[in-house]
């Protein structure tokens, strides 16, 4: 079974991964109040938009080292699954329930 990572954190799945990425990224890793993340995302921006952001903030698509493969291309996603993922957040916005992710 592949692994995921991010942070060093493994999940059994993609979704899962890209979940947890974009509301670490999104929410200052769940300690930004909702307010603020409201701001963020109330911005008129498209997903698509937060994704290129979010892949350019965390350099999601470039090689740590110039010889190792960039989290995109280990992890097998592209900017479309990262905008699907910050689509779920705007939508289910768990930074708004009491429990979020764990770290």
């Amino acid at each position: 079974m592949t692994m995921y990572e991010w942070a060093e954190k493994s999940f059994d799945n993609r979704s899962e991964m890209l979940d947890y990425l974009v509301y670490q990224y999104f929410t200052g890793g769940g300690l930004d109040p909702a307010p603020d993340v409201d701001f963020l995302l109330a911005g008129g921006e498209t997903a698509s938009k937060h994704a290129a952001d979010c892949t350019r903030g965390l350099g999601l698509d470039e090689s740590p080292d110039g010889v190792e493969l960039s989290h995109m291309a280990l992890n097998d996603y592209t900017a479309s699954d990262l905008a699907e993922a910050i689509q779920r957040l705007i939508t289910l916005r768990p930074d708004k329930k009491q429990t979020g992710y764990s770290n």
